[in-house]
């Protein structure tokens, strides 16, 4: 696969409904080449489940890893801080007790 220059044009044509028209520049990268195969095991669903499972585990190893950088619009998400607060139910004093009402006259 690294030595062959027409690696590109059998992947197309092994693949043609999930790949169209192969990108040019796999040709002198081989990596990109090792990377993209392992990308189509990963999600042919025609591939039995073990070396989906297995191309998965070396893309997340090797390849994007596990700790992907949530975007929008090209800018980070920012998390908001969770405040929890402790709200008291109405007519409970602060020992817990029921408040003594006021009798009227």
């Amino acid at each position: 696969m690294l030595n062959d220059e027409r690696f590109i044009d059998r992947l197309s044509d092994k693949l043609q409904d999930e790949v169209k028209k192969a990108d040019p520049e796999f040709q002198g990268t081989p990596m990109k080449a090792i990377i993209t195969t392992a990308m189509i095991e990963a999600f042919d669903p025609n591939r039995p489940p073990g070396p989906r499972h297995q191309a998965r585990d070396w893309l997340a190893k090797y390849g994007y890893g596990t700790k992907i950088d949530v975007t929008s619009d090209g800018e980070r998400v920012e998390v908001a801080p969770l405040v929890i607060s402790k709200i008291k139910p109405r007519g409970l004093d602060d020992d817990g007790a029921p408040e003594a009402q006021a009798e009227a006259s």
